[in-house]
């Protein structure tokens, strides 16, 4: 189910369905434990050297065509505990607690989703890397993993 979901998420990123922003450290904590902080850990044993490895470049891909985004400061500094996804006619907030427990917060409201998609889609190129900066930092992590 996972290498379907897998491709499916990669066609929809091939398609320009959706842009996703991230920070280098989010990726990197993603390179040394292989879990992903979207999805709680208790639904998925981390992932493989081999299989990080693989996400990793396709990851690098979705940089150069930059459907991947990496920001730079000061967005990088955003708490690490809140995600925000953008689908369709749906904004999810989700967090984890203080005491472990992740929460979410759909927002569905129409002016609101506006505004979200206006910030995302009008956000200053200064605050991300280009898509080959983005790529090389990801094919830095790349040999980085291949080289344990």
């Amino acid at each position: 189910m996972a290498d379907a979901l897998f491709i499916d998420n990669m066609q929809r990123i091939k398609d320009e369905k959706f842009i996703i922003y991230f920070t280098e450290y989010g990726m990197t904590r993603f390179l040394q434990d292989g879990l992903f902080e979207e999805i709680p850990s208790t639904f998925y044993h981390p992932l493989t050297v081999k299989q990080r490895t693989r996400i990793l470049h396709e990851i690098a891909q979705c940089c150069q065509k930059g459907a991947y985004r990496i920001l730079k400061k000061p967005l990088n500094h955003l708490s690490e505990n809140l995600r925000m996804a953008l689908c369709g006619n749906t904004c999810s907030l989700t967090y984890q607690t203080n005491a472990g427990e992740h929460m979410c917060f759909a927002i569905t409201e129409p002016f609101i989703l506006q505004i979200f998609q206006d910030f995302l889609t009008n956000m200053d190129p200064d605050v991300y890397y280009t898509p080959e900066e983005s790529a090389a930092i990801i094919n830095r992590m790349i040999r980085q993993l291949e080289a344990k």
